[in-house]
């Protein structure tokens, strides 16, 4: 018994600690969301102030565009790498170092896919396919985020969510300083690729020192071909 009772009390406090560590993490993440959902609002309102309700709607028309494809250029790669990452499956820098090949491969060819959608839809406005263009950048720089599934893994909700907090915030303060500068709605949708690069490159720069270990990724086509058949269904179901 004697023996029994300290290997249930270890068991008791590594269950405290795993839950705290999560409700920690839940945490950040949830005030990530706040305070980003905060400066889009006020920034929202004030962007649309400046830019009229004609030029305003369409960017929200190419933002609308561009967030559908985005959906798809994720590939569904999230609940399937965190997983992967925490069962230690597959080797870390293989499950890294994949999903950012196949997001990336994504991000590309659905950029090409929205600047085609949007010539057909609307091929007597060179303007809204510039728009659509500059905002489909994102996909491409965002598929750095595959970083992020790392941090979710490890339950690194912090880490994360400065860095996007401090992001988000940047790139508010570039918008307002573009509004009051006399910045045109192009230069402003420009701002939103240059908010997903300052994501990654934070993510790039965090994973590196978090895990100088194993900071080196590699591509594995077994890997690509099994991740890529489970998760259709998540990437249709969006």
């Amino acid at each position: 018994m004697s023996r029994r009772q300290p290997a249930a009390g270890r068991l008791r406090s590594m269950a405290r600690a795993a839950t705290t560590d999560m409700a920690v993490n839940s945490f950040w993440l949830m005030t990530s969301s706040i305070v980003n959902m905060a400066l889009s609002l006020f920034v929202v309102a004030i962007a649309a102030r400046y830019f009229g309700p004609e030029t305003f709607g369409r960017f929200s028309y190419a933002l609308s565009l561009v967030v559908l494809f985005t959906a798809i250029s994720t590939l569904g790669l999230e609940t399937l790498t965190v997983a992967n990452l925490v069962s230690g499956s597959n080797r870390q820098s293989d499950v890294v170092g994949t999903s950012l090949i196949l997001r990336l491969v994504g991000g590309v060819v659905l950029t090409a896919v929205a600047v085609a959608t949007v010539s057909v839809l609307e091929p007597r406005d060179p303007g809204l396919q510039v728009l659509v263009a500059l905002l489909s950048l994102m996909m491409v720089l965002k598929s750095i985020d595959v970083i992020d599934y790392w941090f979710q893994s490890r339950l690194l909700g912090k880490t994360a969510s400065v860095i996007k907090m401090a992001s988000y915030a940047i790139a508010a303060l570039l918008k307002i300083w573009l509004i009051r500068s006399g910045g045109s709605i192009y230069e402003y949708a420009a701002i939103y690729a240059l908010d997903a690069l300052l994501v990654g490159v934070g993510f790039a720069v965090a994973y590196r020192r978090l895990n100088s270990n194993d900071a080196r990724w590699s591509f594995d086509a077994n890997y690509a071909k099994d991740v890529l058949g489970k998760s259709w269904y998540i990437m249709l179901s969006g």
